[in-house]
């Protein structure tokens, strides 16, 4: 079982009710007026924070809750200080002491931003992007990454600016100094996760993949950021390439209520990015079918 604020608050919420019982039948018993009334206004004052603390402590582990950035490992889009919305609902209803999927079949996507526990330690919590599904193939060479035979790169300047993944497209932090080829075929039920300031994260080249009963839910929106210089309001999508406003993440958030929420966003690139194709994959003089590659040749890990 893993310790969190949610055993704590369902426990206060439980103390609440019990205690709240326990003065409403004390006042059956009570005959004088004034001290009739104090219990009356101690019940209602435990009987409030049993319905608060207990509405919370269930949107906070089957629907909504707000995480912390701590670090730079998902620059330039999140900065640390910055503080996102998850969507706990988003791979499932899970138990929150166990992890473990209650219902729902949904499935995390190439592109999301998803929170879980760290494979080596559940009680730290980690933000990266999905870059693999189950059954992938993926080749990382020379910091550029190749999914299923496609380069995923975009390149502006002979720089890599930013990746793209099914008409999605997000900026990342290039690390000129990642050397050298690594091969990847993602396992079932496994994912393979990044960040997206490669130079500066830790994440699935290496600790390994991400198994699916440890994901907690997909971050959907940037509320806001508390550094040195105080509170800066953002109010920023970061599932969809160009963002949207409150309005409409309350919207979907009531939409996703009865059905899953589509993306309506179209991906726009410069004239000056290079489009997305398949290339040749030559490593060591030799050119590499991804699609053929043996599962023996390649790195585990």
């Amino acid at each position: 079982m893993i310790f969190d604020y949610t055993i704590v608050m369902f426990v206060f919420s439980l103390a609440c009710f019990l205690y709240w019982y326990f003065l409403k039948n004390k006042m059956r018993t009570i005959d004088d007026k004034e001290r009739l009334y104090k219990l009356q206004s101690s019940a209602t004052i435990f009987l409030f924070l049993f319905i608060f603390v207990f509405s919370v402590s269930c949107v906070r582990s089957f629907y909504i809750e707000i995480y912390k950035i701590p670090s730079s490992s998902m620059r330039p889009k999140l900065k640390p200080g910055d503080f996102v919305l998850v969507k706990k609902s988003e791979y499932g209803f899970r138990n929150p002491l166990t992890g473990h999927r209650v219902f729902g079949d949904k499935k995390p996507k190439h592109g999301d931003v998803a929170v879980f526990r760290h494979p080596g330690d559940k009680n730290i919590v980690y933000i990266k992007r999905i870059i693999g599904l189950p059954e992938d193939r993926i080749i990382i060479s020379d910091g550029q990454v190749y999914l299923n035979g496609k380069s995923i790169s975009i390149f502006k300047d002979r720089v890599i600016e930013s990746e793209s993944i099914n008409d999605f497209s997000y900026d990342i932090n290039f690390d000129a100094s990642d050397n050298g080829s690594t091969f990847y075929i993602i396992p079932e039920n496994k994912y393979f996760v990044m960040g997206d300031n490669r130079g500066n994260s830790s994440d699935s080249r290496d600790w390994g993949y991400l198994s699916e009963d440890l994901l907690l839910g997909k971050a959907f929106y940037l509320a806001f950021n508390i550094s040195e210089n105080g509170i800066s309001f953002k109010g920023e999508r970061i599932d969809t390439p160009s963002g949207k406003g409150l309005v409409d993440v309350i919207g979907d958030l009531y939409v996703d209520i009865d059905d899953q929420i589509t993306s309506k966003n179209e991906l726009t690139s410069s004239n000056e990015e290079l489009s997305v194709e398949e290339v040749p994959i030559v490593i060591d003089d030799e050119v590499i079918d991804i699609q053929n590659i043996n599962p023996q040749d390649l790195i585990p890990d």
